[in-house]
């Protein structure tokens, strides 16, 4: 298969274009602040793959078996976050752990390996049992149920379960924590942990989206919450990994769970629609069941969709929470523009908010492939007063505290040139211009990306130029 070229390049100031968020959440500008560009590199560092769909594991255990010890709980109205523990038998080896919360009332946050007593295992060390954790309820009422479950492994297999753990405290708006199993282990569940704050804390808050299954371990993707505290936000990962003896570890396809839309649940603000769905899926014969994961996609959108989505809408968040907690920074915003070339398949998935763009070149030929978010773009009238309205944004990025924009994905042929710029190149530099550089240097990066800004300063640079420019091969 064909594999992208990557050239990051280029910016007058030296400044690297990954930086282009950072600097908008920083800087305060009378009309935008630096447009943030990003392109795959970017978005699988930052972004985790929160669009794939469950994933299981099972164990084969021909010498033991696997025994399931679950109850059902009644939690009680609190201002404190509550814990919840079932324990495996005293021969018995934790494999995973889950639970089930149909009342929508009961928010679980926590989901991991502990001893008895519902205190996390440390890195290392045996875990005796499971514990669910709850946030504190919204108001009294009737006491909602909670099941929950350990899987535990029984019967002389010679095997032994330990727990890694990986704990960060960040204040990044998403990101992601995997917690590896050592070599000579396999992983077999998993779980998580986030810091919830009872009503007298004015702590930060870390929200798992996702908690999964990942090569030698487990992964859980993190959003941090826009409430803001004295402290960033904890959350942590563990991994199950079990010391197998004489078992084997074998990996069952993903599956699509199907969401169904339950009634609006509205307050004096806002409504929250909640989704549901079951999906039961069986082990393979001579198989037993170790432990499972999941992660939340739009069913809509593709993987690469999911991905592009994800990453502008959390950065949204971001800047818009900045610039709403501290006066400095009002009114700030940014645009944004964002491609994924998947190395599998000859396409390119894109989106973008506001006025920077992004073109494709193919056999002489440029075509922009983004339509300015201006009011330019929505006006009646003569050249002269639309050209007025070229510069004054529909759309931005932090300006509100949720964005809409449309995805889009488009197929490329070797030799294709894809070229992702802010507003300060094309002020200056006009699609004919832009064309002709791009043509003249016939795929060399490094010298297209140069000229290009430079013919842009040498017009006028009224505005920073930033530009990302690949080739597809």
């Amino acid at each position: 298969m064909p594999i992208p070229r990557w050239r990051w390049l280029c910016h007058p100031s030296g400044v690297p274009l990954l930086g282009g968020v950072r600097r908008a959440l920083s800087r305060r500008s009378p009309r935008l602040a630096l447009p943030a560009l990003a392109a795959i590199a970017s978005l699988t560092a930052a972004v985790p793959a929160s669009a794939a769909p469950p994933a299981l594991t099972a164990a084969v255990a021909p010498a033991a078996n696997v025994r399931v010890h679950a109850k059902t709980v009644e939690v009680d109205y609190a201002t404190e976050p509550q814990r919840f523990t079932v324990d495996c038998g005293p021969d018995e080896e934790v494999l995973s752990g889950g639970y089930s919360a149909p009342d929508p009332a009961v928010r679980v946050v926590s989901s991991y390996p502990s001893n008895p007593q519902g205190v996390a295992t440390p890195d290392g060390a045996r875990p005796r049992s499971w514990t669910v954790g709850v946030a504190p309820l919204d108001e009294e009422g009737p006491r909602p149920r909670l099941s929950l479950a350990a899987t535990c492994l029984a019967g002389d297999a010679g095997a032994a379960s330990r727990v890694a753990v990986l704990t960060q405290t960040r204040a990044e708006s998403a990101y992601s924590l995997t917690a590896d199993c050592p070599t000579g282990t396999a992983r077999t569940g998993g779980g998580h942990a986030s810091l919830w704050p009872s009503d007298s804390d004015n702590a930060g808050l870390a929200v798992v989206r996702s908690s999964y299954p990942v090569a030698r371990g487990w992964r859980v993707d993190v959003t941090n919450s826009p409430i803001e505290g004295p402290l960033p936000p904890t959350a942590s990962v563990y991994a199950v990994c079990l010391a197998s003896g004489d078992l084997e570890v074998a990996e069952r396809e993903p599956v699509n769970v199907d969401l169904v839309a339950g009634p609006p649940a509205c307050d004096e603000v806002s409504c929250v629609t909640s989704r549901s769905g079951v999906r039961t899926v069986q082990c393979g014969e001579g198989q037993l069941f170790a432990g499972a994961g999941y992660q939340i996609s739009d069913p809509s959108l593709s993987l690469d969709a999911n991905r592009i989505r994800t990453a502008i809408k959390l950065a949204n968040r971001a800047i818009f929470t900045r610039a709403a907690a501290d006066d400095e920074y009002a009114g700030m915003g940014t645009t944004v523009v964002a491609t994924l070339v998947a190395p599998n398949d000859a396409r390119f998935t894109y989106g973008h908010v506001g006025d920077s763009r992004i073109y494709i070149f193919r056999g002489g030929r440029g075509v922009q492939l983004t339509r300015d978010d201006s009011l330019a773009n929505s006006a009646w009238g003569d050249a002269e007063e639309i050209g007025a309205m070229k510069n004054v944004l529909t759309k931005a990025l932090g300006v509100r505290g949720e964005v809409e924009f449309d995805v889009a994905a488009h197929d490329l042929r070797a030799g294709d040139m894809v070229l992702l710029c802010s507003d300060g190149l094309t002020n200056m530099l006009d699609d004919d211009a832009i064309r002709e550089i791009v043509g003249h240097y016939d795929g060399h990066l490094d010298k297209t990306c140069d000229q290009l800004v430079d013919g842009a300063n040498a017009r006028g640079g009224r505005d920073n130029i930033s530009a990302i420019l690949l080739r597809y091969e």
